[in-house]
């Protein structure tokens, strides 16, 4: 496993939304003894929905953070479509909603990026 303190943004975020989510998990991995890695296991253990991400907890944030970000989202909703053929659903069956997307979008960014720096999680 490669321990990584921090993604590098210049190299791994390639839109807006990407580079927000690698400041987020730089600045998170501060705080881990396993870095990056570690953010990345807990972000993945519950997601967006169980408050890990302190500013996404609020609707009326997760909503901003959705409006802000949303032409990156539907662009990664739309690669999604493509690898799998199938459109992504909020896990509890609700509409979608701009704090699904938020979550969505967060969630999605985070892997992109760990993924493009090779960090496993």
């Amino acid at each position: 496993m490669t321990t990584t303190k921090a993604v590098n943004v210049a190299t791994t975020a390639r839109t807006k939304l990407e580079r927000a989510v690698a400041r987020w998990l730089n600045r998170t991995a501060r705080e881990y003894e396993s870095g990056v890695e570690g953010v990345a296991r807990d972000l993945f253990t519950g997601g967006c929905a169980s408050g890990f991400v302190t500013h996404l907890i609020y609707t009326r944030d997760s909503e901003r953070f959705a409006l802000r970000h949303m032409v990156d989202i539907l662009d990664l909703m739309q690669e999604d479509t493509g690898e799998t053929g199938e459109r992504p659903q909020p896990r509890d069956g609700a509409d979608v909603d701009l704090n699904w997307l938020a979550w969505y979008g967060f969630e999605s960014a985070a892997r992109r990026v760990l993924d493009q720096a090779g960090v496993e999680y």
